[in-house]
């Protein structure tokens, strides 16, 4: 269902802070925070939140900029390997 969300269908959930989440954000954000918890905390890469949401990398990388410019519930880390892998990407810290 997250791919077709994805896709197109901008159905969307109703959340308790106000805003409103598609069913790939929200599969997407669940990613993020399960690959990140399964690298003990540390930021994941986009191959392991694709494939923890069910998406292709280019729908996983079009909602993770959503979530990361648009609600602000993801951070992007660039720069953080040598060689440089390419992005990786953590909850949000909140304070």
């Amino acid at each position: 269902m997250a791919q077709e969300q994805a896709d197109g269908d901008d159905t969307r959930v109703p959340t308790i802070d106000g805003h409103d989440y598609t069913e790939a954000d929200q599969a997407v954000f669940a990613a993020v925070a399960e690959a990140q918890r399964e690298h003990g905390g540390e930021a994941a890469m986009l191959d392991d939140i694709a494939t923890a949401a069910g998406m292709s990398h280019e729908d996983t990388r079009d909602v993770l900029h959503g979530l990361v410019a648009e609600h602000k519930l993801v951070t992007e880390l660039d720069n953080v390997d040598t060689p440089d892998l390419g992005p990786r990407f953590e909850v949000a810290q909140r304070w």
